[in-house]
């Protein structure tokens, strides 16, 4: 996770547990993209549940993509793209993420820190947190769409 990104990069970080059944879908969708490939602008980073120690550790990242679970009430397996300009925090509309301190949270600090790049998060609505490896039928179905749409807004962001 110390590995510096020349200037310029995207960076798309999965955080999550994968011993937590869904709560590691960030994860998932980073090793699916691995899989694939992708342009060498891009970095996929594997960011467990570190999220505020990657945020303030990296200076030189042009966009990131955060790549998550995110319960904001839906059915699971649904797809959330959020633009994270802070207001979301500022209007006490918080999501809740599993990690020990949330993405909005970390996010809200590091943007106070002036150690935020723009920053987009694509999540997904979880079914399951408990132990296990396994994703849920519904996550384990989004997580192919949730590759599409990464896949679809870095070729945007590169051009």
């Amino acid at each position: 996770m110390n590995r510096r990104v020349r200037a310029g990069k995207i960076v798309v970080l999965g955080v999550g547990n994968l011993l937590l059944k869904d709560e590691g879908a960030g994860i998932h969708v980073i090793q699916r993209l691995k899989e694939i490939g992708v342009d060498d602008r891009v970095e996929l980073i594997d960011g467990g549940t570190s999220l505020l120690d990657f945020l303030l550790a990296r200076e030189d990242i042009s966009k990131l993509v955060i790549v998550d679970v995110i319960k904001l009430g839906g059915k699971p397996g649904k797809i959330y793209e959020i633009s994270f300009d802070g207001s979301l925090f500022k209007a006490g509309n918080r999501i809740t993420s599993l990690h020990q301190l949330g993405v909005m949270e970390a996010l809200d600090v590091a943007r106070n820190m002036a150690k935020l790049p723009p920053t987009v998060i694509i999540g997904i609505e979880p079914k399951e947190i408990t132990y296990g490896l396994e994703l849920s039928p519904e996550v384990e179905k989004g997580i192919a769409k949730m590759v599409s749409l990464i896949l679809k807004k870095v070729r945007n962001m590169t051009n």
